[in-house]
């Protein structure tokens, strides 16, 4: 039974992103850049706060 249930999800998941996902956004504007980098190095400092936080 799990694997009657398993196996067309997986074949839908694999066969799905080919014509949708296969291309890479390449519309990116500067501000969205600038977001994600932002937003990238807030993570890692809250990261290495956590990680500070710990050691003590």
């Amino acid at each position: 039974m799990n694997q009657q249930i398993s196996k067309p999800f997986v074949e839908t998941v694999v066969n799905k992103p080919v014509e949708s996902d296969a291309t890479p956004p390449v519309e990116l504007s500067a501000a969205q850049i600038a977001r994600m980098a932002r937003i990238r190095s807030a993570s890692n400092r809250t990261e290495r706060e956590r990680r500070r936080a710990a050691l003590r």
